[in-house]
């Protein structure tokens, strides 16, 4: 099968209403950013590392995890989380490319990167879907009023993420930064939120059957399971039986200051020989997203190859 990605005029009509700015990266300006950006990435870099060795201490426990985002979810609320995707908050340059930087708030990246989702979504018009690592839920809500006849479902390790996705459900409308994001916000968009199944459940050990989804994606989530990732991507592997879609920092997107940074702060950095061994076969991986200058992302469509039966006889 094969997947086309998002054409980049497309891609900034999708960013367009959180678009500060268009500078090409050759310019005075964007090298001068460039060369900023870059600088900073390889002090803190160096720094973070440095305090790794001193506390000789790399890996992140999973329950440290949890409890970070726990109380991160627990202290954020609808309005607070609402307040993070204002149009308005602080905008910094993201490579697109090597040609352009697009001057952004952080919603404006998610736009990118949820534009580019939903469109890949479509193309596998999959006829159930599950995400991994659903946080407060925005990225279901974002899809499901897209695709109402689509059965979207979603885990999320912490109770107060799950609690704030469902409080999202149950409101009239959506909150008005969420709205804007979304691009839908009547009764028919907050029916097909309403029917998102919102699940608590740990990655490592989700509570579907086997075969239960048809494509299943995460967008950022694996970076923080890490140190639990041969077991989690066999659960995503278990629960699915046609797609995957992973929007990750993958090896292929990194230079060798990206993956340094990955390293020393100890989040994904698998590659694709990595993924096909955990049986997903790939079918594209598109690199021109909107780019962080600390690492890079790809999104990699893949099919599940589906794992040998136990009672195989072996020649």
């Amino acid at each position: 099968m094969r997947i086309e990605s998002l054409p980049q005029k497309r891609l900034i009509e999708a960013v367009s209403p959180y678009l500060k700015a268009i500078i090409p990266q050759a310019s005075l300006e964007g090298r001068a950013l460039c060369r900023s950006r870059r600088r900073g990435t390889l002090v803190s870099t160096i720094q973070l590392g440095l305090q790794q060795i001193i506390r000789f201490k790399r890996e992140r426990s999973q329950e440290s995890t949890e409890r970070h985002y726990s109380d991160s979810y627990a202290d954020t609320g609808v309005e607070a989380f609402d307040a993070c995707l204002a149009s308005t908050a602080r905008s910094n340059p993201f490579k697109l490319g090597n040609e352009s930087l697009l001057v952004l708030p952080p919603s404006g990246l998610y736009a990118a990167y949820l534009a580019t989702l939903s469109d890949v979504v479509g193309q596998l018009k999959p006829s159930s879907v599950c995400e991994v690592g659903f946080g407060s839920g925005k990225n279901l809500i974002y899809l499901a009023p897209r695709f109402p006849d689509i059965p979207f479902c979603g885990y999320e390790l912490t109770h107060e993420g799950v609690a704030v996705a469902k409080s999202l459900q149950e409101r009239q409308s959506l909150p008005p930064n969420l709205a804007k994001l979304v691009g839908q916000n009547d009764v028919t968009a907050m029916e097909a939120v309403r029917r998102i199944d919102f699940r608590q459940g740990n990655a490592k050990c989700l509570s579907a059957p086997d075969k239960s989804f048809d494509l299943t994606f995460t967008v950022l989530a694996l970076e923080q399971m890490w140190p639990i990732l041969p077991q989690v991507l066999a659960e995503i592997r278990r629960v699915t039986c046609r797609y995957v879609v992973f929007l990750e920092a993958f090896r292929e997107a990194n230079d060798w200051l990206g993956y340094l940074n990955l390293l020393v702060r100890n989040y994904f950095r698998a590659d694709l020989r990595m993924m096909q061994a955990a049986g997903f076969a790939p079918i594209a991986l598109f690199r021109q997203l909107p780019l962080k200058h600390t690492h890079g992302v790809a999104m990699l469509v893949a099919e599940v190859v589906p794992a040998p039966s136990p009672n195989a006889k072996v020649h």
